[in-house]
């Protein structure tokens, strides 16, 4: 039998309703999107006076009227976050959901794209590019610059704790915390914060925070995030080697991505998850073995084979 369409024979596909284009069509398509877009001049020149202001590296936005910048935590200091992740996370604070619409514009940064703030471009925002500054003598638009400071909510009170590692009973604790988190149901779903939790452990399983959703106001204060951000904010410091985290859902693009940036050893880092999200946004993130961002931003092979993502519970039918 033989899979070989006659020359004479129509395209079954090409014009049928409700089906997409023909795979080569479909593939040339995702190859266009694929392609970055050149830097303008007027890209480039902006990205050339920002960092002469601010003396380090920068991320900016065109919007209709003005571009918005934020800089970077400074080159010589350590840090998770990125000048991207803090224009991201600063614009959410400052018009709140509105930003999601100046976000759809591309994300210009004069360095290489970082786990936490590609995370976050891709799951709050579009697409995120890299821009050489360079003086082409032209004047750029009126900029304003974008402050983001991480501020720590109150920490919520872990109640009955299970023994060190007792993950099954870490991710229970989880839900818990996500059920008895006070929420208002005033208004609509997406300016509401959402029932999850995400818990800190060190590497001898002793509790080491604890942090709910918050995004109520801005978008991106997911239960990791305030996790994360919050510990390295109190301490000055990385997660610790050997840390697991434990979250009542599974992380997002944007969650994954600051998780493995704020680790001092993302290959001995575990993220434990409760309950799954079906959601694209969970999908493919730099936690997950085997993914795109993985294999782009594993640093050695340790990073690159290192199973982080696990439930908490294996899956129906799994041996």
């Amino acid at each position: 039998m033989t899979t070989e369409r006659r020359r004479d024979a129509p395209a079954a596909d090409a014009g049928a309703p409700g089906r997409g284009p023909p795979p080569g069509v479909a593939n040339r398509r995702a190859r266009r999107r694929r392609a970055p877009p050149a830097p303008t001049s007027l890209h480039e020149q902006a990205a050339a006076d920002l960092v002469e202001a601010a003396g380090e590296d920068v991320a900016f936005v065109l919007g209709p009227d003005v571009l918005w910048w934020a800089a970077g935590p400074g080159r010589g200091a350590w840090s998770p976050e990125s000048a991207a992740s803090r224009l991201v996370q600063g614009l959410y604070d400052l018009h709140g959901t509105r930003a999601a619409r100046l976000l759809r514009r591309p994300v210009w940064s004069t360095r290489d794209a970082d786990p936490f703030g590609l995370g976050l471009v891709k799951v709050h925002g579009k697409r995120l590019y890299r821009v050489t500054p360079r003086d082409h003598g032209l004047a750029p638009p009126p900029a304003r610059e974008v402050r983001w400071t991480f501020a720590p909510a109150p920490a919520p009170e872990v109640t009955a704790a299970p023994p060190p590692g007792d993950v099954a009973g870490w991710a229970e604790a989880s839900r818990r915390l996500a059920a008895g988190a006070r929420v208002s149901d005033d208004g609509p779903r997406w300016a509401r914060d959402r029932r999850v939790a995400a818990l800190l452990l060190g590497p001898e399983g002793a509790l080491l925070g604890a942090a709910l959703n918050t995004h109520g106001h801005n978008r991106t204060l997911h239960a990791e995030v305030n996790l994360a951000l919050g510990h390295v904010a109190a301490t000055g410091a990385p997660l610790p080697p050997g840390a697991t985290v434990v979250v009542s859902l599974r992380p997002c693009k944007a969650c994954a991505g600051l998780l493995w940036a704020a680790a001092a050893d993302p290959a001995r880092l575990r993220v434990v998850y409760a309950d799954d999200d079906p959601g694209p946004a969970a999908r493919n993130t730099v936690l997950c073995l085997g993914s795109d961002p993985r294999r782009r931003f594993a640093r050695t092979a340790a990073e690159l084979q290192a199973p982080c993502l696990v439930p908490a519970r294996a899956p129906d039918g799994a041996g």
